[in-house]
């Protein structure tokens, strides 16, 4: 209770020594305010209020919903006679009318959701001076906590930066003109390089307008930004009295005039008039600002408009001076330009601009070896550095950096060189692409005849194998064994061929974004074991040694079976063949970080270092040219690349070097929240033999009779034919269990012929097989489109010809 009192008795005492803003707080009689008396107000408040009132810096308060306010001396500055005393005590919305839409979001971020906010150099203009301003504040905004620990208010640190923005971006304007105006090479690329620079910051002039005129006027010309037709018709007539004649003396200095309101402003007809003194050509003329209504005319305003008609004025007297030379210039058709001792460019006539593709004032005033450092150590700057000491010179070289030919003649003269030049790359480019397209030619003729003398080798391997194997078998009919023997070789030369063909097109498809998968869910031990089985025969013919280590938990993936299985095959079976006899492979397979990670490392003749790079590329073989005896077409590796990125997954290719192993890692995403594939393919059960009807249709007769031959000796009853049309007239004779036919067949084709077989009573049960050369993705859709049940690329094994009788069952 006594601090309470306490409380009430002195609360005027935090704002006792707070200058004429406190002063102007204790004036006021509060219980007409929202507030109430400040007896009655939160002790975060008055805190608030007595710390800012003995701040030295600028500070503002709202306080609760109707955001009260409160401001010290030092803002009191920036407030101006035409908000004061009223801002004391006022609601925010009504003292901040004209800004309320500006300020309002950032105040609000502060009192609902207490986010701070910062801001510096930004424009928030204000009602000040009896007009709006254009007003520049650094300024933050932060929440003031009442006695709850809610928010309560918003408290406003700022000072208050027009006059540094203003300078800043003068300073920045006059900068450009210093820069920009020198490159002009007329009055109206000096107009235009006004109207450039000031456009960036036309804040400062509403318009601006320029007027050369002779004594006499009888040649006038203009030139405005900012202004209409009209508008500029108006200002020649208001300002006609300055223009300066015989009779009238004009006028001599700068003067400020009120214009009547022109049609292409909005801020008011207020005009600086500046006159241009006389020209080496006897013009003269005056330039005219339109000035901001929301900044104060006074004397930085006044010199900074000045300075911007005296860089003009000097731009206009060189111009004049120098027209009659570059008249001349300006109609020669080589490329000219002048560099001073300095190296700077002086000048650059309109057909330097058009082959440089640049316009003067890009590279006027620079230096040569800062726009051109190729010309650095180039033959062109002995020419010109022999020519700045004395000794004309011409050149004809090349110039990378524009990827042209240039014919250059430079002469010395008093101020420096003169430079003409031009392109003669047409005729000499075109050259150099020709004899870069003769050896890109030969280039691909060398690898095309290199791919064709790989192919033929791999093809001539397995034919004469075949062919060997051929005159064993008709010789050998009296010694099981050998026969045996032979059909062997005949069975793993035709997979051999079958798996040069296979990889063409697989390559051919992911080359060409047409091969798609097939994903199930899976166990990773499903293709490892088919893999494993497809390559046993290699790495046994080797004598190899292969270790497995599997993790003790099944790995799940999401991936097309038969191609994670040819990953993997390819990989053993590089690891196989690039192995001395007798070596030994490792996988290992483990999970990390979501990927399973198979390892297939060995002990052979390893990748030399300039190959790796190029290790996964097409008909790159992954050993120095000494091991080319290996056979293969060098598309393996690159097949393995492609699959593994189709299922998301990388492949990389890891050595020592020469004779130091190799080891690839393959990383494939693991499959999550799936089960695996319990419908795997299991080995067809053995059973009593089934005799089927069995039409075997090929044009290709000798394959056709083989066929057919292989089939009765298994017990089934077989016709053969040799076209479409004569498959179609046995079938409906025979009405067979099975029937395999080839697609491109004469007369009629296999799609033809399987359709008309459906659309008979007895052809809805045959089982119909396409057998065929072609084996993408869509020749399968089609066939099964036809009618077919199934689709198998020539050749078609044994086994699986088995498989499919095992499970048809006769009529």
């Amino acid at each position: 209770m006594l601090a309470s009192k306490s409380t009430v008795t002195n609360e005027w005492q935090f704002f006792r020594d707070g200058g004429k803003a406190g002063e102007l707080i204790r004036s006021i009689d509060w219980e007409l305010n929202p507030l109430g008396k400040p007896s009655q107000w939160p002790s975060a408040l008055r805190t608030t209020v007595g710390m800012l009132l003995h701040s030295q810096h600028p500070m503002f308060l709202w306080w609760g919903q109707e955001l009260i306010q409160f401001y010290n001396d030092a803002y009191a500055v920036s407030l101006g006679p035409d908000k004061q005393p009223a801002a004391m005590g006022q609601r925010g919305a009504e003292c901040w009318q004209e800004i309320w839409p500006i300020i309002w979001p950032q105040i609000d971020d502060v009192m609902s959701r207490g986010i701070s906010s910062w801001n510096e150099d930004h424009l928030v203009p204000i009602w000040r001076n009896n007009r709006i301003e254009d007003v520049y504040w650094t300024y933050g905004y932060s929440p003031v906590f009442d006695d709850a620990y809610a928010i309560g208010g918003t408290l406003v640190v700022c000072t208050e930066t027009t006059a540094k923005v203003l300078n800043e971006r003068r300073s920045s304007v006059l900068y450009a003109l210093s820069e920009e105006l020198h490159a002009a090479v007329n009055v109206s690329d000096i107009f235009e390089t006004l109207n450039r620079v000031l456009s960036r910051f036309d804040v400062d002039c509403s318009y601006i307008w320029l007027t050369r005129y002779t004594s006499d006027d009888n040649d006038r010309k203009e030139w405005a930004i900012h202004l209409d037709a009209t508008a500029q018709q108006q200002l020649t007539t208001y300002l006609a009295p300055y223009f300066k004649s015989s009779s009238n003396p004009g006028v001599c200095t700068e003067t400020v005039v009120e214009l009547p309101e022109l049609h292409s402003t909005q801020l008011g007809a207020t005009a600086f008039i500046v006159p241009i003194q006389p020209s080496t050509l006897g013009m003269q003329g005056l330039m005219v600002f339109g000035l901001n209504s929301r900044l104060k005319f006074d004397e930085a305003y006044r010199k900074y408009l000045l300075q911007i008609v005296a860089r003009a004025e000097q731009e206009l007297l060189r111009i004049d001076a120098e027209s009659s030379a570059k008249n001349i210039l300006e109609s020669i058709s080589d490329s000219f330009v002048s560099v001073n001792r300095e190296w700077r460019f002086t000048y650059m006539n309109k057909q330097a601009r058009t082959t440089l593709e640049l316009q003067s004032r890009e590279i006027l005033g620079k230096v040569i070896w800062d726009e051109y450092p190729g010309l650095r150590t180039s033959e062109f700057e002995t020419i010109f550095i022999n020519a700045m000491n004395g000794k004309a010179g011409t050149a004809t070289a090349y110039y990378p950096d524009h990827d042209r030919w240039y014919e250059i003649h430079a002469y010395p003269v008093d101020k420096g060189i003169s430079i003409y030049f031009r392109n003669v790359t047409e005729r000499l480019y075109a050259e150099r692409a020709l004899r870069e397209s003769e050896a890109a030619l030969r280039h691909a003729d060398r690898n095309k005849d290199e791919f064709i003398a790989v192919l033929a080798h791999e093809l001539r391997n397995p034919l004469a194998a075949l062919s060997a194997a051929s005159n064993l078998l008709s010789r050998a009919s009296q010694r099981p064994d050998i026969a045996q023997k032979a059909h062997q070789a005949l069975h793993h030369q035709v997979q051999h061929m079958a798996r040069l063909l296979d990889d063409l097109l697989d390559v051919s498809r992911i080359t060409h974004g047409r091969l798609e998968l097939r994903k199930e869910s899976l166990m990773h031990t499903q293709e490892h074991d088919a893999a494993v089985e497809a390559t046993k025969h290699l790495i046994e013919s080797k004598h190899h040694r292969l270790t497995i280590e599997l993790p003790s938990e099944p790995i799940l993936l999401n991936a097309d079976q038969v191609r994670l299985t040819q990953i993997l095959s390819n990989l053993l079976t590089n690891a196989a063949n690039y192995t001395h006899e007798g070596g030994v492979i490792n996988v290992h397979v483990e999970v990390q970080n979501g990927q399973a990670i198979i390892r297939i490392k060995d002990n052979g003749i390893g990748i030399a270092a300039e190959s790796l790079p190029t290790i996964f590329e097409r008909f790159s073989h992954p050993s120095s040219h000494t091991h080319r005896s290996v056979s293969g077409l060098g598309i393996g590796l690159s097949i393995v690349h492609g699959l593994a990125r189709l299922h998301g997954g990388s492949v990389e290719a890891r050595s020592a070097g020469l004779e130091q192993g190799s080891e690839f890692i393959l990383r494939l995403p693991v499959a999550e929240n799936q089960q695996p594939n319990t419908i795997m393919a299991a080995p067809y059960a053995q059973s009593d033999a089934v005799s089927h009807r069995i039409l075997v249709a090929d044009d290709n007769r000798d394959m056709a009779n083989s066929w057919a031959g292989l089939l009765r000796l298994s017990g089934h009853e077989v016709q053969v034919a040799y076209d479409g049309k004569m498959a179609l007239t046995i079938a409906n004779g025979f009405r067979p269990h099975i029937a395999f036919l080839d697609i491109g067949m004469p007369y009629l084709n296999g799609y033809e012929v399987a359709q008309r077989v459906r659309e008979t009573e007895w052809g809805k049960s045959v089982v119909l097989i396409a057998v065929t050369g072609w084996g993408q993705q869509n020749d399968k859709q089609t066939a099964l489109r036809a009618g077919f049940d199934k689709h198998f690329t020539k050749p078609i094994s044994t086994e699986i010809i088995e498989q499919l009788l095992t499970m048809v069952r006769s009529d």
